[in-house]
């Protein structure tokens, strides 16, 4: 496993070589046309991806001789064909994140030390021009066992611009952080109260946006590849709602809130539970187990985040009640701050247009260098749940070498309460600490 894990480093680290003499940075990834992690528009796919010089351009003179039809490839877009009428687009491009960590343990065996955190190939376009579509698979967190699955499959309807209509599985629109691509995520492993996201699941959405808002709702069926809560989760209705109350030159607040109102059949149980902020480790502390005869889940979530120039706080709180027949009603919450500070002077840049944030370029051929602070808390305690109560304070480097590729350094100290005990596995009041490392390239 190692063997080949450094292998695949190897081979993407001569790909991104390449790209360091020539790199382009795409433009904003969502014009309405594009799928949600494109980069390009179509029409002008070519103009973001440079001819290859050393490989494949037997490939590439390939499609020039097929009448309207192009081949791109490049270590910055990945691979790219489409079509002189605009009317069909594939990009084919992925990502790979790979952890080590060294663990300071209390009471618990923490679990392995080295191994992947996100390997996902992806698949995205238009066709028909008013049609997009994307695929996004692959294997994530070797402590989940290394399991390979589905995360995006799905078309968008753009012909009613500003707004989208998008069917299959997809992420719920839910949360800031949730909602944020592990490849522009400010630490390696997202909050504590992560655990109340629904994850993705099945459904039918609406999209829209405006100079000051951005909005996302829709309905949305159970049993989803990465559904974040165990369990039939029934069907549901599930929004985001964005906005920019302070708008300036050189300093900017976003608000916004979430909710989710899902019904569960009497004999289905939910679980709600979630690992520390360390990538690797197996462990749940905070687990409520089987949660017998809820009827429904209703989350709401509010967050904000303020920007000026090169730091930035972001803040979220989140809450879930788990209405059951015959029992109380427990009700679990929390939250998360944190504070981010670019020396180097870039600057985090939130955008409306996808209520998330776009990628950090770089103004020095050095990079750019991000220090970050997190305190995050979650409680799973309440009623005849005893789920535990949890606290992390994380601290993260980190530094973006070129616009697709990232080095990141976490430490992360936690405390776990006497009932954060993964549902009697693991012993409780542990209070851990890990430094933890990532390489991250995506193309």
């Amino acid at each position: 496993m190692t063997a080949r894990l450094f292998l695949i480093v190897a081979a993407l680290g001569s790909w991104a070589a390449i790209a360091s003499a020539e790199e382009t940075v795409p433009t904003d990834p969502k014009d309405g046309r594009a799928a949600e992690e494109n980069t390009s528009k179509p029409g002008e796919i070519g103009s973001s991806f440079q001819r290859p010089r050393i490989a494949l351009r037997g490939l590439s003179l390939l499609f020039d001789q097929l009448p309207s039809t192009n081949l791109e490839i490049s270590p910055e877009g990945g691979i790219a064909i489409y079509r002189d009428q605009g009317d069909f687009t594939l990009h084919i491009g992925g990502r790979l994140l790979i952890d080590a960590a060294r663990y300071f343990e209390d009471k618990n065996d923490l679990g392995e030390n080295f191994g992947l955190a996100d390997a996902r190939l992806e698949l995205q376009g238009i066709f028909r021009k008013d049609l997009a579509y994307r695929f996004s698979g692959g294997i994530f967190a070797s402590s989940d066992g290394g399991k390979i699955s589905i995360k995006d499959l799905y078309v968008r309807y753009l012909g009613l611009r500003p707004f989208f209509v998008t069917a299959g599985q997809q992420a719920e629109p839910f949360s800031l952080e949730a909602g944020t691509s592990t490849k522009r995520v400010t630490f390696m492993q997202r909050g504590l109260p992560n655990a109340f996201a629904p994850g993705d699941t099945f459904g039918l959405a609406i999209e829209g946006s405006g100079d000051r808002w951005h909005a996302k709702g829709g309905i949305f069926l159970g049993d989803g590849a990465s559904q974040k809560d165990q369990g039939d989760q029934g069907k549901g209705i599930t929004g985001r709602v964005t906005a920019q109350p302070i708008a300036r030159a050189s300093s900017s607040l976003f608000i916004g809130g979430s909710f989710s109102l899902r019904n569960t059949g009497f004999d289905d149980d939910v679980q709600f539970e979630n690992r520390p902020e360390m990538s690797l480790t197996e462990i749940r502390y905070v687990n409520t187990g089987s949660i017998t005869g809820a009827t429904s889940i209703r989350r709401l979530g509010v967050e904000a985040v303020a920007i000026w120039g090169p730091y930035s706080v972001q803040a979220e709180y989140m809450r879930a009640r788990v209405p059951r027949a015959n029992f109380g009603d427990p009700e679990f919450h929390g939250w998360y701050v944190f504070a981010s500070w670019f020396p180097t002077g870039e600057s985090r840049n939130y955008s409306l247009r996808t209520g998330n944030f776009r990628p950090i370029t770089p103004k020095h051929d050095y990079g750019a260098i991000e220090l970050a602070a997190r305190y995050s808390s979650i409680d799973l305690t309440s009623e005849t749940v005893f789920g535990g109560e949890e606290k992390n304070v994380t601290f993260g480097v980190n530094w973006y070498v070129r616009p697709r590729i990232r080095l990141m350094a976490n430490y992360v100290f936690v405390w776990a309460d006497e009932n954060a005990n993964d549902n009697g596995t693991v012993l409780g009041n542990d209070s851990p600490q890990a430094l933890m490392f990532r390489f991250q390239i995506h193309f």
